[in-house]
């Protein structure tokens, strides 16, 4: 029902002024008002020669269509507003470590060509964001692909995983490690046990997590025990780049590289807030505008 139609004729108190403030024809004012009367059963204005007057009887329901016609107006330019994203909020998920390295530049960048956009940003393990996910309490997620299973996902940049060791172990006289040699090792495992693309490479050497002594839910904390010679692990070099070099440890790659996918999750529904999908369509662009300084970028 277009209720600015009656409003304005309310105002007005003329069809031809009314239709053309509106920019609609005099004859579908005209029938727009006979359609609501007879949907009321009802008469709502008494026509004359120099015009129409509001019946006296229904100055309430007048009073109400003035109501509803104003939240009209404001929904849709509050629609329109989220439309050419004027404000909105993008919701987000993404491990700590994905935060600090990248995140900042992008959003200092999309903060620039849309000022009004506010953020809300959830940084947590792997089961945090697929719960988040499914819950639908974030937008999106930056996980790897192995921790998007179930969800839409679009791959953006290879991470090594490599092999953290103490120093002046004897791992760390050769250049790069083979699987096979972690066998006889200590393995320190993170919160995510042997879940995900870690927990793939050492099921292949046979590790169970009733085999392990330590588990750790913070990779400072597990670079720390490597550190103190507690035993080796395996992490992605990602974390390794941000926070690694402030511990004395030895860092090799695998003897045949080993690597997991990063990249965007999303539930799988129809209805995407615009905000969201502006904000990740512009975040695979930059990345795929940094191949030639970030190394890996698969977009």
């Amino acid at each position: 029902m277009n209720y600015d139609v009656i409003n304005e004729v309310c105002e007005m108190k003329n069809l031809t002024k009314a239709a053309k403030a509106l920019n609609y024809s005099q004859s579908a004012v005209s029938q727009t008002i006979q359609n609501y009367e007879k949907s009321l059963g009802i008469t709502l204005f008494e026509r004359s020669k120099t015009g129409v007057e509001p019946l006296p009887f229904v100055k309430p329901i007048i009073e109400s269509i003035r109501i509803i016609a104003e939240e009209e107006k404001r929904i849709k330019e509050y629609a329109e507003s989220i439309r050419d994203l004027q404000q909105g909020m993008v919701r987000l998920g993404c491990l700590a470590r994905i935060a600090t390295k990248w995140l900042p530049d992008i959003f200092k960048e999309f903060g620039e060509c849309y000022p009004n956009i506010r953020y809300e940003m959830m940084a947590g393990s792997f089961y945090d964001l697929r719960k988040n996910l499914k819950d639908e309490t974030i937008d999106f997620a930056m996980v790897s692909e192995c921790a998007a299973k179930g969800f839409a996902f679009t791959p953006i940049i290879k991470d090594e995983m490599v092999v953290l060791l103490p120093k002046g172990h004897t791992l760390a006289e050769k250049e790069t490690i083979n699987i096979q040699d972690l066998k006889e090792e200590n393995i320190i495992i993170t919160s995510e046990g042997l879940d995900f693309e870690i927990g793939a490479i050492l099921r292949e050497i046979g590790v169970r997590e009733s085999h392990t002594r330590y588990r750790f839910n913070d990779d400072i904390v597990i670079m720390k025990f490597v550190e103190l010679g507690f035993g080796v692990c395996v992490l992605p070099r990602l974390f390794l780049d941000i926070t690694g070099k402030q511990f004395d440890i030895e860092i090799r790659s695998f003897s045949k590289k080993k690597y997991r996918t990063l990249g965007v999750a999303y539930p799988n529904k129809e209805y995407v807030n615009p905000a969201a999908a502006k904000f990740v369509d512009y975040l695979l662009k930059w990345f795929k505008q940094k191949k030639n300084s970030i190394e890996n970028v698969i977009l």
